[in-house]
């Protein structure tokens, strides 16, 4: 039996071993599958993974994510952090970060 806290109570898959599909994790978020889309195109959102051309998303990552933006008090501080973040993540894997 389902209870209230139970994610795939609300319609959220989520696989034994933490991994949800986009529409899950949108779900879960509260905003649409096509958003985190976007967002992974523009290098923001959540971390995800491909597994055999789909994406992925581990929920214990967004829910680390959110916890990472719980402490903003504006969308400029937002922005700042996340271009600190997109540019690290860019260091880590030894894309060229010059404009």
């Amino acid at each position: 039996m389902a209870t209230s806290h139970d994610p795939q109570a609300s319609g959220i898959y989520v696989f034994p071993h933490g991994r949800m599909p986009p529409a899950s994790a949108g779900k879960y978020l509260g905003i649409a599958a096509k958003t985190l889309a976007i967002w992974r195109s523009n290098g923001l959102g959540p971390t995800f993974c491909k597994l055999s051309g789909r994406v992925f998303y581990f929920k214990a990552d967004v829910d680390r994510w959110v916890a990472e933006r719980s402490d903003l008090v504006s969308s400029a501080q937002a922005r700042a952090k996340e271009e600190i973040r997109t540019r690290d993540r860019k260091q880590k894997l030894g894309l060229n970060t010059a404009l």
